[in-house]
Parts: C-alpha cells; structure tokens; sequence
C-alpha cells in the first residue's frame, strides 16, 4: 500500500532543506560577529555592538529557521493522519526515513520518501 500526500514547503523548501539553509546562514552571520565583537572589545565600542548584533542576528536566523521548518514538518505529518494513519513521526533532515505507524488499529512499517511535491509512504510487508 502506498500512500502519498503533498508536500508543505516554504519558498520551495521542505522541512529539512529549510532548517539546513537557515542554519547555514544563521552560522554564516555568527562567525563574523563573533570575530569582530571580540574585535572590538579590544579596541572600540562600536565594533563590539556591531559584532553583537551580528551574533543577535545570526541566532535569531538559526531559531526561526528551527521554528519554520518544525511546522513544515507537523503540517506533513497531519496530512498523513488526515489520510487515516497515526504515529507516523521522523526526523526533518534526509529525504527517506524508516517510519512505524498505526493504521486500522493495528501497528505496521514503512518507508516515507520525501519527493519535490509529494511526501509518499510505502508500507513494508511483515
């Protein structure tokens, strides 16, 4: 049996790719703010309040990217109860997954694939 319902994205990206993106760029901000907050506690003000607002930025990116891609990933998973199964949960990162699942009262295994459009799960024979 394969069951197969859309893909929530944002901006093109699904869960997983949209919390790798924000992290990188939330790294991306943080590095450099670091370096030049530490920059200027040596030598100006100004530099070091730059630097932190680099930080501020970088960590708010980092978090609502976490926040962002958590939802993505709840509303996939209520498209899958909404098509009758229960339980079925993995992890946002990677495009296959290994999943165990409760459909008509009783425990079962699969695969879930995640495709450009569409999350599609394929039950596994016991």
């Amino acid at each position: 049996m394969t069951i197969s319902v859309p893909l929530h994205t944002f901006m093109g990206l699904d869960s997983g790719r949209l919390l790798a993106v924000g992290i990188l760029f939330g790294l991306a901000l943080l590095a450099p703010g670091a370096i030049v907050f530490a920059d200027g506690l040596l030598r100006r003000r100004t530099r070091a309040a730059v630097g932190a607002a680099l930080i501020a930025v970088g960590l708010t990116v980092g978090v609502c990217a976490f926040g962002a891609s958590r939802t993505l990933h709840a509303a996939d998973i209520h498209g899958l109860t909404q098509a009758g199964l229960t339980g079925v949960d993995w992890q946002p990162l990677g495009t296959e997954h290994r999943v165990t699942y409760t459909r008509d009262g009783r425990i079962r295994h699969g695969t879930i694939r995640l495709g450009d459009k569409a999350v599609t799960l394929t039950e596994t024979a016991d």
